[in-house]
This record gives C-alpha cells, sequence and structure tokens, in this order.
C-alpha cells in the first residue's frame, strides 16, 4: 500500500519528528511505500505538493494536525480530496485533545479516519487492516465510522516501552537530502510523558502522565547510528523532561564523553530549573551541551505558584547560576496573560529576565486548551474572544490578539504587556518589521520603546548619554 503523510505550513521550520518515528516503524515492517511531505521543511506550494501527491497515487493520506493549523489542514486535506480517491486520516495533538468535536464539527466529512495518541505500535496495525473493517475496534487509538455512520473513538494506548519502538527514520521525506546541522541540530528524543500539573498545559492528556524513558545504551546506539547514516555534527534533545531523572541524565554525559562522539547538543524545549546540580551541569557541559532552556513563566511570585508547576521561583534563580556557571547559555521561556497576571506582573518579569542575565528569552502570549486546569478556569472566569485554534502564542511583527480577556484584564492590555516584555529584552522583532536603514531602526525602536516602556527608554538614554551608569 502507498502512503503519504503530511505536516502542513505552521510557525516551527523544523523537520516533524513524530511522522519521523512514523516512518521508523513503517520502515521496519516493510509493507508500505511511504512520502512524507513536511511544508515546514519543504519551500513547495502548495499546488506544487498537490501535484506531487497525485504523482505518488496513495492509497492512504495522513495529515498530523496541530490546534493552530487546524484551518490550514482542512483547507489543504479538501484540495487533495479533490485531487485523488484516497482516505484520508488525521492525527497529532489536537485530535488526541478534541477528536469528538473534530469529527462532530470541523471535519464536515473530509477525514475517513481519525487517530488519538501514539502511534507507533497502533498505526502500522491500521495501515495493514485499511480494508479491514472488522478488525476496526480492535485498533487502540482508532476513530472510524461504524457500519451505521456513528462516529467510534477506540481508547488510546501508550508505548510501555520505548527502548522497543523503531528510531525515526527521515529518508522518506520529500525534499532531498537533509541537513541537520540546518535544523540546528538532528532532534533527539529520549523520553515521552510528565508527571506534573501545571495549569496551562496539555503535554500530560497527549503523551501520558506516566514519564517513559529509553536507556542510555539504546539513546546513544540512536547517535552513533545518526552519525552513519546522516553524518551529523550536533543534536538537540527534544524532550519535556529530559534531567527529570538526574542520575539517568549524568549517566548519559558520563557515557557520551565516554564514546568521544565529538557532538555538540542543547535543550531547546526546556528542562525543569529544579532538576539541575552543580555536578549535572559540569557534566551537560562536558559532554557537549553549550545552551538549555528553562520554562520560568513569570517573575511574579503570586502568578507562577498559582501555575502549579510544582517548583518555586527561587529554583528558577539557582538554576540559571549553577547553568552559567558551569558555562552552558540559558534561555528563558515567559508567558503573557497567566491568571492574576497584570501588566505590572509583566514588567516584573522582563525585570527578572534582566536580573537573571538570560542569553535569549521567549515571549508567549496564554492560550488555553482543552482538557487544563486552565481552560476551566477561562470558561469559569473569562470572555472567549475567538477559538483557541485561532490563538497565536507568539507573532513576529504581526499584532497579537489574545484568544479571551478577563474583567481585570482587558485583551488590549495583555497586548500592551506583551509589546511591553518583548521591547524590554529586546525582542523587537515581535512588535515591528526592523527597517534595513540603522538610523530608521533606531528611530523606530526608541518610538516604540518610549509609547509602551517610557521608563527603560529614559533609562537607556541616559546611560548612554552616561548620566547614570
Amino acid at each position: 500500500m502507498k502512503i503519504v503523510l503530511i505536516e502542513s505550513r505552521g510557525t516551527s521550520k523544523f523537520l516533524h519528528n513524530g511522522l519521523a518515528y512514523l516512518s521508523g516503524v513503517l520502515k521496519q515492517n516493510d509493507r508500505h511505500a511511504l512520502k512524507i511531505f513536511d511544508l515546514n521543511f519543504l519551500d513547495w506550494s502548495e499546488d506544487k505538493m498537490i501535484e506531487a501527491i497525485e504523482e505518488e497515487k496513495p492509497d492512504l493520506i495522513g495529515f498530523s494536525v496541530k490546534s493552530f493549523s487546524v484551518n490550514n489542514v482542512l483547507n489543504l486535506a479538501r484540495k487533495i480530496k479533490e485531487k485523488t480517491a484516497a482516505k484520508m486520516i488525521a492525527g497529532g495533538p489536537h485530535i488526541t485533545l478534541c477528536a469528538k468535536e473534530f469529527f462532530a464539527i470541523e471535519n464536515n466529512d473530509i477525514f475517513d479516519f481519525g487517530f488519538q495518541g501514539e502511534g507507533d505500535i497502533s498505526f502500522p496495525i491500521f495501515c495493514d487492516n485499511l480494508v479491514n473493517k472488522e478488525k476496526y475496534k480492535e485498533i487502540a487509538g482508532l476513530v472510524y465510522k461504524d457500519d451505521k455512520g456513528v462516529w467510534q473513538f477506540n481508547k488510546s494506548e501508550f508505548v510501555s516501552d520505548l527502548n522497543n519502538i523503531a528510531r525515526p527514520d527521515f529518508k522518506n521525506f520529500a525534499g532531498g537530502e537533509i541537513e541537520f546541522e540546518k535544523q540546528e541540530g538532528y532532534p533527539l528524543l529520549t523520553s515521552r510523558g510528565c508527571p506534573y500539573s501545571c495549569i496551562y498545559c496539555s503535554v500530560s492528556k497527549i503523551s501520558g502522565r506516566k514519564w517513559r524513558a529509553r536507556n542510555v545504551e539504546n539513546i546513544l546506539s540512536e547517535l552513533e547510528e545518526a552519525i552513519k547514516v546522516y553524518n551529523i555534527k550536533s543534536f538537540k534533545i527534544i524532550d519535556d523532561n529530559f534531567t527529570l531523572d538526574m542520575e539517568r541524565a549524568k549517566e548519559f554525559c558520563r557515557k557520551l564523553i565516554g564514546k568521544n562522539l565529538n557532538l555538540k547538543w542543547n535543550c531547546p524545549n526546556g528542562i525543569r530549573a529544579d532538576k539541575i546540580d552543580d555536578e549535572l551541569a559540569d557534566l551537560m557541559r562536558r559532554a557537549g551541551c553549550g545552551r538549555v532552556s528553562l520554562g520560568i513563566e513569570s517573575g511574579d511570585e503570586k502568578v507562577f505558584n498559582f501555575i502549579n508547576k510544582g517548583e518555586k521561583l527561587e529554583a528558577v534563580e539557582k538554576a540559571v547560576k549553577v547553568l552559567k556557571k558551569a558555562g552552558i547559555k540559558v534561555d528563558g521561556f515567559f508567558i503573557i496573560g497567566l491568571p492574576f497576571e497584570t501588566v505590572k506582573s509583566a514588567q516584573k518579569s522582563a525585570r527578572l529576565a534582566e536580573k537573571l542575565g538570560l542569553n535569549s528569552v521567549k515571549w508567549n502570549m496564554l492560550v488555553p486548551y482543552p482538557q487544563t486546569v486552565l481552560w476551566d478556569w477561562v470558561m469559569k472566569n473569562g470572555k472567549t474572544l475567538k477559538s483557541f485554534t485561532q490563538g497565536q502564542h507568539f507573532s513576529r511583527e504581526k499584532s497579537i490578539e489574545p484568544t479571551f480577556e478577563t474583567a481585570d484584564y482587558k485583551a488590549k492590555d495583555r497586548v500592551r504587556a506583551y509589546k511591553i516584555a518583548n521591547l524590554s529584552t529586546g525582542a523587537y522583532q515581535y512588535v515591528f518589521k526592523r527597517p534595513k536603514n540603522k538610523w530608521l531602526f533606531y528611530l523606530k525602536f526608541s518610538f516604540y520603546l518610549l509609547r509602551y516602556n517610557p521608563v527603560l527608554f529614559f533609562k537607556k538614554l541616559f546611560k548612554k548619554a552616561k548620566i547614570i551608569k
């Protein structure tokens, strides 16, 4: 059978690791031909991709669906459906969270099937039994119509042992040879799941609350294979909780040092501030780690405590010191719009970012997701302005629009806080487009800083004038 998997264009420029895992398991059973079209990697128009899919003549077409890409996926899938007789299946985070709503309201008879949860084991079984309807009810996570035309939603199952699944395979991605150095390194997933209960996060619903980790030998074996197959020079750990088991992380670093693979690496998805110590930071640096991210979220203690991260704000300050002492660069993630935040709270977060001396800061506009505590809080205390599927966590140059507001924190104030925060940390690109002329840029930056953060404007002005040091 011929299968095509598609990632529609979104905010990421990196290859879809989940589709690479499906490529690996399908390659393992060697019963199906596969081609992957990732529009975040391909510099193709939709028309060009549709022509390429027509040439493939697939029997099954699958889409990975994120909440913010729902409309893009539906529009693209509708166009493809007009050109092919292939069956269509939708999977990914949005389907895992919102399968019943998607197939009842949004689908409009575009997709024939859906898939909830991890597909490493169940998706190949479905591919083997596409025409065998009697098997559908036995396939974990499958969404399908029964003989009466009623949608059925099979309970999904998580992979219990990640050491026993196939490794990701990037050979089936359309677009030619992949240079992982242009992808900021080879994507390495060493664990899945999260046992924590941050009010805004849906990871535990998508990947499970139980943390499942690969053993160190299995991880290192993948890196050695990636060196041979893709000639990688660096990698990035894309876990949500790489250092949850600190002893495992230390063992990984020690054995990576012992292998002498000479690979540079980083942790862009973030590690927990309370899961790092001097020994681990030193081992990470010696093993080649040059940069990590921390999910700080807010510099206001009241706001920080309410989001239920299970750590203290002091742990963040300590973690930054430990990492910088070891020689590792530290980036910080913050969220604008959390419960009980105000514009002053956002300014407090910006001051914390400056105090910590972070190497870079990313400000995200809060978007509530179904099946989270935050979603319930917003439904009770907020006013919905637009669907969460239309939400943006960040937007370069364009005006960002919150999906909700509260009586004491209106949408316009949230946008103002977002702009203040970005300008305060020099992230002008999320407020305005940089002019080519240097002096025009300074003038424009000064205008926006004076408008949104006049205190910081005059502070910088006085520093330039050497009035204050």
